[in-house]
């Protein structure tokens, strides 16, 4: 059964503890005070940025089911062992291309300094207690959860009083799960849609909402 990061963005702080639990994790060491003064620096595979308007946003690898960039990957640098195993990196095939930078639809595929793509989040499998920035969160904004029970949690819609029908949600989604006619509201389809929220992080106006989180306040 896949299952993948979901980031709680009403939850969280800001505090980046998640950031400094992951790369605590990948270090060498895997202790904070000795991970400092390691020769090879260690990174967080998860963000907490914001947008222009304030809002926060969690980067991280999503693991998609139609993965672009292990699609695009000429080398065959990038897979994955099984239908719904997380996606990772192969350093040793990694040619430093950078078509999978480009075919992220996320943004968070990275180079490192000699070029080459730069590992990203492996859901820490590896760790008995499972992934260092969901043990990390003070708040427990952060859960490793199966499809079922993110579309238990989430149900994007698009809020039509802050909506400004611009459609960029429409052309970013990358499962046809969003339709829009120019100057119209977009709508999000359910039954396609596979919450991945890429369409909460382009949106400038912050208007794709999660139904279920609005219905739980009210």
């Amino acid at each position: 059964m896949k299952k993948a990061i979901y980031v709680d963005m009403d939850l969280c702080l800001g505090c980046r503890s998640c950031e400094i639990g992951c790369a605590t994790a990948h270090s060498e060491s895997k202790v904070l005070v000795e991970a400092i003064n390691e020769k090879k620096s260690s990174f967080s595979r998860i963000t907490i940025d914001t947008k222009k308007n304030g809002d926060k946003i969690a980067l991280y690898c999503r693991h998609c089911e139609k993965a672009a960039c292990m699609d695009a990957c000429g080398p065959k640098a990038i897979e994955r062992d099984a239908e719904g195993a997380p996606v990772r990196l192969l350093a040793d095939k990694c040619t430093g291309s950078q078509s999978c930078i480009k075919a992220c639809h996320f943004g968070i595929v990275v180079a490192g300094s000699d070029g080459k793509t730069r590992e990203r989040c492996d859901l820490c499998t590896d760790r008995e207690n499972g992934p260092a920035c969901v043990e990390s969160c003070p708040t427990k904004a952060i859960e490793l959860l199966s499809d079922e029970e993110v579309k238990a949690k989430i149900d994007y819609v698009v809020d039509d009083d802050t909506c400004t029908k611009c459609g960029l949600c429409f052309k970013k989604c990358p499962y046809d799960a969003i339709t829009w006619k120019k100057k119209e509201l977009a709508v999000i389809h359910e039954e396609k849609c596979v919450r991945c929220g890429l369409c909460t992080i382009v949106c400038k106006s912050s208007s794709i909402i999660n139904k279920k989180k609005v219905n739980e306040k009210v």
